[in-house]
């Protein structure tokens, strides 16, 4: 049973943004991302997503000593550098 919390957290699509451009993958501004979170959004492991922070390829906030928050934003940022360089 998907509730309408289960289909926002995984809700990363991509959206004709305003100014026509679809390599913006939109999400709730305000929203923190886990780990979790963003393996279940690109459809990888959770240590994928600790190599991708390791590396620097994906950046993120140290909230407490072991707790890792991605922003939408900084998802944004590592999708956008992923397209580019696949171009």
């Amino acid at each position: 049973m998907t509730d309408n919390a289960d289909r926002e957290r995984n809700h990363i699509a991509t959206r004709r943004h305003p100014d026509g451009d679809e390599a913006h993958h939109d999400l709730p501004p305000e929203r923190l991302l886990t780990v979790m979170d963003v393996a279940h959004c690109l459809g990888i492991s959770r240590d994928s997503v600790f190599a991708l922070l390791r590396t620097g390829e994906l950046k993120s906030l140290l909230i407490r000593k072991r707790a890792r928050r991605i922003t939408p934003a900084q998802l944004n940022e590592y999708l956008a550098d992923l397209q580019q360089r696949q171009a």
